[in-house]
C-alpha cells in the first residue's frame, strides 16, 4: 500500500472556503512536499490547470511542470507526479522535458495523463478542444510518441494530430522503458486507451464492491491487450478526522456548504462537455456527474476529465 496526496497548488482544495491557509506559492509547496516526504508519504500529484479551478479563475495557481522540476531538485524520495493535458503540449517536447525531470529526480518523475474537459481554459491558452472521443484519439497519439521517443534511438510518427520525423531524444529517462504513465477514465474510449497505452490505473473512491468490479474489469481489459499487468492501481480516499462524531459532522457541514460560486467556473464546462448522469445541486447551479466519464483521482474534488 502506498499513500499520496494532491499538492495544494490552488490555495487548497475547498471551493467554498476562501482562505484555507495554504498559499499558492512555491515556498509553501516545497514546505508541504518536504514535510510529507519526512512523514513517509510515497507520492504527490500536481494538477495541471492554467486557470484556478478551485478558488476562482482570477486567483493565483502554480504551473505544474515548472513546479515539478523545482520540487524534484529539493526532495530525495517522494514520487513527483505531474498531470499533463495533451491538448496543450507538443509530445516530442514533452518527452524531452519529462526525461530531463526524471534525471533531476533520479527516477522519481511520473505522469498523470488527462485528456481534458475545460473548453474555456483551452480557448484562453490556445488548446485545440474537440469532442470527447477525439480528445482521447489525440491522447493515444501523444502516448505513442512519448513511448517511441523514450524507447527508440530514432523515432518517426505520422498521425492525425502529430507528425515527427527521425527524431532523436537523448538522454533517455532514468526509468526504463519509461516513466510510469498513470490515467483514470471510465468511459469506453478512456478504458481502451488506458488499458493499451498506460502503466497504471486510477479511479474514484467507491464502495468495496464497486471498486472490486471496476478494478476487475480493467485488469481483464489489460490482460486482453497482451501487456504486463498494471504497475499499480490507485483510488481516491476522503477522510474527515476529528475527536468526536459531532466534530466530524460539523466539519462535513463546513466544507460542503456552498456560499458562493466563484470556484465553479470549470464545472460549467465539465457538465456541458462530458457524458453526465448524476446531478449535484448547489445555490444558483446544478451540476451533473457521470462516473462513466474520464476520471483521474483527486482528493477533495469531483471535477474530473
Amino acid at each position: 500500500m502506498r499513500y499520496g496526496f494532491w499538492l495544494p497548488i490552488f490555495g487548497g482544495w475547498l471551493r467554498n472556503v476562501e482562505d484555507e491557509g495554504m498559499p499558492p506559492t512555491f515556498d509553501y509547496a516545497k514546505k508541504v512536499v518536504q514535510s510529507a516526504e519526512n512523514w513517509g508519504y510515497d507520492t504527490t500529484l500536481i494538477a495541471e490547470l492554467y486557470l484556478n479551478d478551485i478558488k476562482g479563475t482570477d486567483t493565483d495557481a502554480l504551473e505544474a511542470w515548472s513546479t515539478a522540476a523545482a520540487l524534484a531538485a529539493v526532495t530525495e524520495k517522494i514520487e513527483i507526479m505531474s498531470a499533463v493535458h495533451p491538448v496543450f503540449h507538443n509530445p516530442a517536447v514533452t518527452a524531452k522535458m519529462a526525461a530531463n525531470i526524471d534525471h533531476i529526480s533520479d527516477g522519481r518523475f511520473t505522469l498523470n495523463i488527462v485528456s481534458g474537459w475545460w473548453a474555456e481554459e483551452a480557448k484562453q491558452y490556445g488548446g485545440e478542444f474537440t469532442e470527447h472521443d477525439e480528445r482521447y484519439d489525440r491522447t493515444a497519439e501523444f502516448l505513442e510518441i512519448l513511448k517511441g521517443l523514450w524507447e527508440e534511438e530514432t523515432f518517426s510518427y505520422n498521425g492525425k494530430f502529430y507528425q515527427i520525423e527521425n527524431t532523436q531524444l537523448s538522454p533517455k529517462p532514468v526509468q526504463r522503458p519509461n516513466p510510469v504513465l498513470y490515467a483514470g477514465g471510465e468511459s469506453e474510449k478512456g478504458k481502451q486507451v488506458i488499458s493499451s497505452l498506460c502503466d497504471a490505473y486510477i479511479l474514484h473512491g467507491h464502495t468495496v464492491e464497486e471498486a472490486r468490479e471496476k478494478i476487475a474489469g480493467m485488469k481483464e481489459r489489460r490482460e486482453k491487450t497482451g501487456k504486463e499487468p498494471f504497475k499499480s492501481i490507485g483510488m481516491a480516499a476522503y477522510v474527515i478526522y476529528r475527536d468526536t462524531e459531532e466534530e466530524a459532522q460539523a466539519e462535513l457541514e463546513r466544507i460542503t456548504t456552498v456560499k458562493d460560486t466563484s470556484g465553479y467556473a470549470g464545472f460549467k464546462d465539465f457538465t456541458s462537455k462530458s457524458q453526465l448522469e448524476q446531478q449535484i445541486q448547489c445555490p444558483q447551479m446544478t451540476f451533473s456527474f457521470d462516473y462513466s466519464n474520464d476520471t483521474p483521482f483527486i482528493a477533495g474534488r469531483n471535477d474530473f476529465i
